[in-house]
């Protein structure tokens, strides 16, 4: 039987959730709006993990409970995952209760010191905008069955929001990438060097795609494939108890996501080398993600984001367990279309004018009577005009914004070109 205390367990997996830390492309944007967001996210990222630690430390609270355990290894997993097992609050002992009330004590502390330090910088408070927190009760200090159902609740949809996030940023890392390619071609004046940088990004794409083909995620021979290298067994002893068992890590009886991940590194190792140029582990990570979701949606009968045995031992019984058609790698086509890429750049170009500095009037009109210094200034010419060419002035339509179309003075002529 699986272990319901897991299924709260699991829910600390929010730290594995993060993206893995790669090199970028190796040309990045000329300027990347989202850098300008990097330090609020990272302030954002460390408040998810204090978030987490008091989601472990009220899970490991709950789980010296023995009755509260009890009633978990019996309880129908939509009771977890919709929160209503918080019911479930009104029976634990008073010890726990009161080591649960302190542990919400010091995380409201810690919510009002992010809020203080949140008020100094903003120099007030945007009651408009302000975020209140949503996995904790904040209308009194004590621990409430309210409080374990938001806990419950937010978490979970913080999981599923994080594996969409990730979807999102991956398409965008791929993007950009295609993006910077093209604009460096574009910058290239000779001809001959530019067809020489297509043609190496064609041959390192083909190199790339010369790997040996992955086995499809949890069939036999991609099992038998780790109990023999990894585990160290022979083939003909290969026992699916025993893989089990070898491969749950922390010995709680389940799979979770980290321990299914680490059955994917030899298929990976197969497609992605981190010496290799060719290689980009930006896309091996993302890889060991669309395995994790496919082995989650193929084998968590239960969608508690946790692999018992009893699921684990009904995979190996399917027909498709013995046929491994392979798995199709990221290479196979483009995480995005045509039509995503064009809207991505125009919605680029858009935020690099936005973070772009604007002279002011007066500046536009300094720097437009100022002599074209790469040119010999000629005394006879007007200055601030073009050598050969009558100079340019604007008026104040043109200064405003109205350009070559704004408003002249009554009687006045536009130059002839």
């Amino acid at each position: 039987m699986w272990s319901s205390i897991g299924v709260l367990l699991l829910l600390c997996g929010l730290n594995s959730a993060r993206p893995p830390i790669v090199d970028g492309p190796k040309h990045p944007p000329i300027i990347d709006p989202a850098d300008l967001k990097k330090e609020n996210a990272s302030e954002e990222w460390n408040k998810a993990i204090e978030y987490t630690r008091y989601l472990q430390e009220v899970v490991q609270v709950l789980e010296s409970d023995a009755d509260f355990r009890k009633k978990l290894e019996t309880v129908d997993v939509e009771k977890i995952r919709d929160g209503s097992i918080a019911d479930e609050l009104d029976f634990v002992n008073h010890k726990v209760r009161s080591k649960l009330d302190d542990i919400k004590r010091q995380e409201l502390e810690r919510l009002r010191h992010l809020a203080m330090k949140q008020f100094e910088h903003d120099n007030g408070i945007d009651r408009e905008h302000i975020k209140m927190p949503v996995h904790v009760e904040v209308g009194g200090e004590t621990f409430e069955k309210e409080d374990l159902k938001k806990l419950i609740l937010s978490t979970t949809r913080d999981l599923e929001e994080a594996d969409k996030n990730r979807r999102g940023e991956f398409k965008r890392y791929e993007m950009e990438k295609r993006l910077d390619r093209e604009a460096r071609l574009q910058e290239m004046k000779d001809e001959d060097a530019r067809k020489a940088e297509e043609d190496k990004y064609r041959q390192m794409q083909e190199k790339h795609k010369k790997h040996e083909r992955p086995h499809h995620p949890m069939t036999k021979d991609q099992l038998e494939e780790i109990w023999e290298d990894k585990d160290r067994m022979r083939p003909e002893d290969f026992d699916p108890k025993t893989f089990f068992a070898f491969h749950d890590l922390n010995g709680d009886g389940v799979w979770d996501q980290d321990e299914v991940k680490m059955l994917f590194e030899r298929e990976l190792d197969k497609v992605y080398n981190k010496d290799a140029p060719e290689d980009d582990m930006m896309e091996r990570g993302e890889e060991m993600e669309r395995m994790r979701e496919h082995v989650f949606k193929e084998s968590d009968t239960d969608r508690n984001n946790l692999i018992s045995f009893e699921e684990f031992l009904s995979e190996t019984k399917k027909e498709e367990f013995d046929k491994d058609l392979g798995w199709d790698t990221l290479d196979e086509e483009d995480p995005f279309t045509d039509e995503e890429l064009r809207a991505y750049e125009m919605q680029r170009q858009r935020e690099i004018i936005d973070h772009t500095p604007r002279p002011d009037h007066k500046q536009q009109e300094e720097e437009a009577v100022q002599p074209n210094l790469q040119h010999p200034v000629n005394p006879e010419e007007p200055r601030g005009g073009i050598p050969g060419q009558a100079a340019f002035k604007p008026d104040e339509g043109y200064l405003r914004g109205g350009g070559a179309s704004a408003h002249h003075e009554e009687g006045d002529e536009p130059s002839q070109p």
